[in-house]
């Protein structure tokens, strides 16, 4: 009974983790990172972001976004000064 409780309690945190997921647009990927959107095209041509398609549309993961925005320097530039960067102190 009590390894039942565990196997609940696990799935039930893996399930919420999952709701928590933030997913955004090609569109709103770009304008967030401050890139065109075909730079994000790429990155998910060559693997480098994360996603998942829905109604043939990318869904791409935020924390796999913020990783690829700090992948490269040219990026993170326009990251900082562009993208979301530009409101966010050191």
């Amino acid at each position: 009974m009590n390894k039942d409780k565990k196997i609940n309690n696990t799935k039930q945190k893996i399930n919420s983790q999952k709701e928590r997921e933030v997913f955004l647009s090609v569109s709103e990927s770009s304008k967030l990172i401050g890139v065109d959107p075909k730079t994000i095209r790429r990155a998910i041509k060559s693997r480098k972001i994360k996603y998942r398609v829905n109604n043939n549309r990318y869904a791409i993961k935020f924390p796999s976004l913020i990783n690829f925005a700090r992948s490269s320097v040219k990026i993170r530039n326009k990251f900082y000064t562009q993208g979301i960067g530009k409101y966010i102190k050191e």
